[in-house]
């Protein structure tokens, strides 16, 4: 899965007389990538790499990814070594010290996190899909770098408290970071125009403390755009060139904010190719033949009076996939709106009446999708407005020159078959027996909800709607 966001700001000021416009780009990219094994990449314009480096101002230290023991690297001859295998993950989890700290914040972002869903996401009838935990990042960057009601409003959007703002950013970046058979991680840049006067110092802190690379060029040259667009590539996993080629620096921007995040991984059991066969998915558009995969597996099931669901592992257990397919007869909105879908996919908490352990045979279409956001008319409605303000003092901490933002669009790609998928998922703790089960079928051929969650900590990466794959 792919996703990114892209804010325009425009600068309205006054140069010897002179009222001038100029645009600043923030630019949010969250990319949450889950790459797919077998799947045939999308044909996309390819962009040259161009070395964005020369243009750096402020290089900061980045935070080390843990690496992630995988099942593979204790795997031998087909046979897994599980007590060497479950001490690495004991020391693992022993190395990421503030899972707990993460787990109560994700619990304090519940409500801005159901807010976007239930306005992103809306009624299920087209794929839509984003990532919560990218809106989070790019927000609180913005943040830092804003001041008086308009820091204030994005804060009170985020539900989360100015005072610790930095030391949960560094939390949230540093324990969901990792590296392995399972790839995770968190980018973030930001860009300048040469021609905007920067309170250098106040930037330099803002780029040690939130990870940010600064970045300083001539906007309106082919050669500093190839450089912002090579960045965003060589930390999407180039899952999104056909929405970064379109993305430029042209003279008028003045200063781009992009914030990536990219992961690799795949199911911790697989669909077998030759199981996957065509067959009809019921789309509000109609009903289409697809590519559905199957796989028998022993999962955790969950039902409700307002939806079935399935969790589902991917890369070593590391994340969890969550998938859930409205009862008949009720609308997504409805779902979202139940205690029960917020209790599930924000606070990490299941009544022991709703979830069973179950074999499942479950069938899953193969899907390509991706949406766009137009976030500058969504945003106000939810309490953001100083950054808007074309003659505000917003952004004064970076410069003393009035910046406001007018457009942002967030992007989102999401990509699944046989070996891979790339989604939001929920974490539980559970316990599979050897006792037989009951056998049940779970087929998602009409539009269902998806989510991505850390396994560790609930974190929400992605979100989406598979409407008609």
């Amino acid at each position: 899965m792919t996703a990114f966001s892209v804010l325009c700001d425009i600068l309205n000021y006054k140069k010897k007389g002179v009222k001038m416009k100029k645009i600043i780009i923030i630019m949010l990219c969250r990319l949450m990538v889950l790459l797919t094994g077998c799947s045939k990449p999308s044909e996309e314009p390819v962009i040259a790499d161009v070395d964005y480096d020369r243009y750096l101002m402020y290089k900061c230290e980045l935070p080390q990814p843990l690496y992630y023991p995988s099942r593979e690297d204790f795997t031998k001859d087909g046979v897994l070594d599980h007590e060497s295998w479950s001490i690495a993950l004991a020391e693992f989890t022993t190395r990421n010290q503030d899972i707990e700290a993460n787990i109560t914040f994700n619990r304090t972002l519940a409500p801005f996190y159901h807010t976007m869903v239930k306005t992103l996401l809306k009624d299920g009838k087209e794929n839509r899909v984003f990532s919560p935990v990218n809106l989070y990042f790019n927000l609180t960057a913005l943040a830092a770098i804003t001041q008086k009601d308009a820091k204030q409003e994005i804060m009170e959007l985020l539900g989360t408290d100015e005072e610790n703002a930095l030391t949960d950013y560094q939390r949230q970046w540093k324990d969901n970071q990792f590296t392995g058979k399972t790839v995770f991680n968190y980018a973030s840049s930001i860009w300048f125009s040469d021609q905007l006067k920067l309170k250098k110092q106040n930037l330099k802190d803002f780029s040690d403390d939130y990870y940010t690379p600064v970045f300083v060029g001539t906007t309106g040259t082919d050669e500093y755009t190839g450089a912002f667009q090579s960045w965003l590539n060589d930390n999407t996993g180039k899952m999104l060139t056909d929405y970064v080629s379109a993305l430029k620096l042209d003279k008028e921007i003045r200063m781009a904010l992009a914030s990536t995040i990219y992961y690799k991984g795949s199911w911790m059991t697989g669909y077998l190719p030759d199981n996957t066969r065509k067959e009809v998915f019921h789309s509000p558009e109609g009903d289409v033949n697809t590519d559905m995969m199957h796989k028998s597996v022993s999962m955790i099931c969950l039902d409700n009076p307002y939806f079935t669901g399935v969790f589902d592992f991917v890369g070593s257990g590391s994340e969890i996939a969550l998938f859930l397919l409205p009862k008949e007869g009720v609308s997504f909105q409805e779902m979202y709106d139940s205690e029960e879908f917020r209790r599930i996919v924000f606070d990490n908490q299941v009544n022991d009446d709703e979830v069973r352990a179950r074999m499942v045979d479950l069938t899953l279409p193969k899907f390509d999708v991706s949406a766009r956001f137009a976030l500058e008319e969504i945003l106000p409605s939810l309490g953001i407005k100083g950054i808007f303000g074309a003659q505000s003092d917003a952004f004064g901490t970076i410069s003393d020159e009035p910046l406001a933002i007018s457009a942002i669009e967030h992007a989102c790609r999401v990509r699944a078959d046989e070996n891979g998928i790339e989604a939001a998922a929920y974490t539980v703790e559970m316990a599979i027996g050897g006792a037989l089960q009951e056998h049940v079928k779970l087929t998602f051929d009409r539009p269902f909800f998806f989510a991505l969650k850390s396994g560790y900590d609930n974190t929400v990466l992605f979100t989406g709607v598979i409407a008609n794959p």
